[in-house]
C-alpha cells in the first residue's frame, strides 16, 4: 500500500484481515517496546473486539468504537419494564416509554435517543441492528462481506437492519433527526442522557 499505517474502521477487521488490507502486528507488539505499552494501556475487552481477528493483532485501537445501549435503570425499575436483549424487547421498551409523563422527575420521555446528526453518530447508527445479525460470532465474521466466502451478506439481513432502525424513528427524539453538524459526539449523547 505504500503507507506504514492508516486509520480504518474496527468493524470491518475481519475483512481487513482476510483480504490480506494489513499485517499481521502481534510479534512486533511482543518485541517493541514502547508500541507493547501502546498495547496494554488499551483496556482488554477493546484490544480484543478492535483489534485481534483470529487470535492476531491487525490493528491498535485509537478509540473505543463501540456501541452500548444506556437506559435509566430508575425508570426500568419504577415501571417494571425488563431491560431488552432482542430487537422485539427494545421495541416494545421504546414504545413504552415514548410519550411517557413521569410525575416524580416532571417530565416526558422519548423512547430512544439515538443521535443521528452529522458527527454524532449518524452513519454508524446502521451497523447496532446489524452487527448483532451479521456478526453473531463477533470480529471473526465480517459486517458486510462474509470472510470464509468472500460474498456479500445476504439481502435479508441488510433489510432486517434498515427495518428495525425505521421502527424506531416514531418513537425517537426529534432532534436526532437535525442536520445541522455536532462536534463532540459524547456531549449530544450525555446531554440527551440526562435531559431525558
Amino acid at each position: 500500500f505504500g503507507f506504514d499505517g492508516y486509520e480504518a474502521l474496527a468493524g470491518y477487521l475481519g475483512n481487513y484481515a482476510q483480504g490480506d488490507a494489513t499485517v499481521d502486528l502481534t510479534r512486533r507488539i511482543r518485541t517493541d517496546n514502547a508500541l507493547s505499552q501502546q498495547w496494554t494501556n488499551i483496556l482488554p475487552f477493546y484490544r480484543q473486539s478492535n483489534g485481534v481477528y483470529d487470535n492476531k493483532v491487525f490493528m491498535i485501537p485509537a478509540d473505543d468504537n463501540g456501541y452500548f445501549l444506556f437506559y435509566r435503570r430508575d425508570l426500568f425499575s419504577r415501571y417494571n419494564v425488563t431491560v431488552p436483549r432482542t430487537w422485539d424487547e427494545f421495541q416494545n421498551a421504546i414504545e413504552f416509554f415514548h410519550g411517557l409523563y413521569d410525575e416524580v422527575t416532571n417530565t416526558t420521555y422519548h423512547g430512544l435517543c439515538l443521535n443521528r446528526r452529522k458527527g454524532c453518530g449518524a452513519g454508524s447508527s446502521f451497523h447496532i441492528p446489524l452487527g448483532t445479525i451479521s456478526q453473531t460470532l463477533g470480529t471473526t465474521q465480517g459486517s458486510f462481506v462474509d470472510p470464509s466466502t468472500g460474498k456479500l451478506i445476504p439481502k435479508d439481513a441488510m433489510l432486517k437492519a434498515i427495518e428495525i432502525l425505521d421502527n424506531t424513528v416514531p418513537y425517537s427524539d426529534p432532534d436526532d433527526f437535525l442536520s445541522d453538524t455536532v462536534t463532540n459526539p459524547f456531549q449530544c449523547i450525555a446531554t440527551k442522557f440526562t435531559s431525558g
